[in-house]
């Protein structure tokens, strides 16, 4: 019986992604009922640029699940192929499934986390958030020509 293989590759990005994170994977082996194979499963983690290959596999489909990244946008890519960004699952896990291939499997995990952290500005509306930094900007060159003139008034003095 000829059997296949599935490459998982993590990769993180964005500036706010944590790099030195592990992340949790579940896959899920699902053998043609031709074979009369049991479905198998298999849990590793991954941190940004690690693979796991595995081997020995029965010709059917997969399912790779990433578990726990729910701040992360996270889209997966088929044997190089176009990434497709995809949406949590029942459990609250991103999800991905295809078919196994002769020519071997690959699919790269692909997380982003671009997201801007609170700072307290503009919690209410954006145009808010701007006019609050534009208030602090005016309010330090405000303090800087102050200060300014002060050094001068005293120089003028002495």
């Amino acid at each position: 019986m000829k059997t296949l293989a599935l490459e998982v590759e993590k990769a993180v990005d964005g500036l706010f992604a944590d790099k030195s994170q592990s992340y949790a994977f579940r896959v899920t082996i699902t053998p043609d009922a031709a074979s009369g194979l049991a479905p198998t499963e298999e849990r590793f983690s991954l941190m940004d640029k690690g693979t796991k290959t595995l081997r020995g596999l029965p010709i059917g489909g997969f399912t790779i699940e990433e578990i726990g990244a729910s701040n992360y946008d996270v889209s997966f890519s088929l044997n190089g192929g176009e990434s497709v960004s995809v949406r949590k699952n029942e459990q609250g896990n991103h999800a991905f499934s295809g078919q196994l291939s002769v020519d071997g499997t690959r699919v790269i995990v692909k997380n982003v986390l671009e997201a801007v952290p609170i700072t307290g500005f503009g919690l209410v509306s954006p145009i808010l958030g701007y006019i609050e930094i534009g208030f602090a900007i005016l309010g330090a060159g405000l303090y800087t020509f102050i200060r300014i003139k002060k050094k001068l008034g005293s120089t003028k003095a002495s």
